[in-house]
């Protein structure tokens, strides 16, 4: 029989955790749980002794292996939201596996039967969790304070954070501008718990550009789009801030106002192709046409009151393929189509929600 000196288990344990921080905690308590299933197989496995042979069914030994039952399997857990990621019993999910998840805190799961690590999750229940707990998230700019400090004041839409109905000051934590290399003019995403205010705000997530580091080969004129190169008089004074420097946006529809669309997207150091199915070429077909286009751009615009629902839908399905920044615009306004390309920088919702107004 294996016999364990619990007091000396325990002690051992409280000296690892004298080294953990908000950092290391999740792997450590991960190790000590994967050890305390490691533990209870073998216990159990003693326990079922029979003539010096194990049970098959509880440990296999092949060659040189030891085989356990893996006993996470079959269980349940509640997914935790955290301020950064989440937690499912022993294990810590990054915030990034986290976004990826279409799981809401309180949800029961189990894992996967994967080698996987942390392991995939399969929902069981929606099942919200009533926590007074309950985390806020904002979107917003980073911006310089006194003494150098970083600190958020405003929106990402240029608007104050308010906490009871009052603008507030939050200051960034060192620690997370530090590990996210976080910089002035930088959108990113703070959260907090409501019982414990702004005043212990994380940095969640951050909003960065994805910039192409090497120079592209200019592509081919296609009959499935026009370029346009704006003229010196065109000028554009743009309203939302991004950088599309080396980077083509493909607009489907709106083509009757190429040029106000081309002078728009210089202004933000981008280039502009325009798909227009009068233009695509007959005997091709729009969609083979169309999805030449969009291979050809980083950014697929969609305006969907200048385009069929089936042009604006084959748009969406060919750049989700070829893994291209997408967004729709539901007013065919300078505005809009500016809204419209920072949501797809962004990577937020391909549809504008209904909510969301754009003057």
């Amino acid at each position: 029989m294996t016999n364990i000196n619990y007091q000396a288990y325990f002690s051992d344990i409280n000296q690892l955790l004298k080294y953990a921080n908000e950092h290391y905690l999740p792997a450590i308590t991960a190790a000590v749980s994967q050890f305390s299933e490691y533990d209870q197989a073998l216990s159990e496995a003693d326990r079922n002794r029979r003539g010096g042979q194990f049970e098959k069914d509880k440990l296999t030994i092949e060659g040189n292996t030891i085989v356990t039952p893996d006993l996470r399997v079959g269980r349940t857990y509640r997914f935790k939201r955290q301020l950064v990621g989440a937690q499912v019993g022993s294990y810590h999910y990054g915030e990034s596996l986290v976004r990826r998840m279409n799981l809401r805190d309180g949800d029961i799961v189990k894992f996967k039967l994967s080698n996987q690590v942390p392991p995939e999750l399969e929902l069981v229940q929606r099942n919200e969790l009533d926590d007074p707990r309950k985390i806020v998230r904002k979107k917003v700019i980073v911006e310089r304070y006194q003494q150098g400090k970083l600190v958020v004041r405003r929106l990402h839409d240029g608007k104050p954070i308010l906490e009871g109905g009052k603008p507030v000051t939050i200051q960034l934590s060192p620690n997370d501008v530090r590990r996210d290399n976080v910089q002035v003019n930088d959108v990113i995403e703070v959260a907090y718990y409501v019982d414990q205010g702004s005043g212990r705000a994380r940095i969640s997530w951050i909003y960065r550009n994805e910039t192409n580091q090497t120079v592209k080969p200019e592509p081919k004129p296609h009959s499935a789009y026009t370029t346009h190169k704006a003229k010196s008089t065109d000028v554009f004074t743009p309203k939302i801030a991004f950088d599309l420097t080396d980077k083509t946006v493909l607009m489907a529809g709106y083509a009757a106002h190429r040029e106000e669309a081309a002078a728009l997207v210089k202004a933000h150091h981008g280039k502009l192709i325009v798909f227009d199915h009068t233009s695509s070429g007959k005997g091709k077909g729009i969609e083979s046409n169309l999805a030449t286009a969009v291979k050809h751009a980083d950014i697929v615009i969609v305006m969907l009151h200048a385009v069929s629902h089936e042009t604006a839908n084959k748009a969406i399905a060919h750049a989700k393929d070829f893994h291209k920044l997408v967004a729709t615009s539901n007013i065919n306004s300078p505005l809009s189509i500016e809204d419209a390309i920072k949501r797809a920088l962004n990577r937020e919702p391909v549809y504008q929600q209904s909510s969301h107004v754009v003057e």
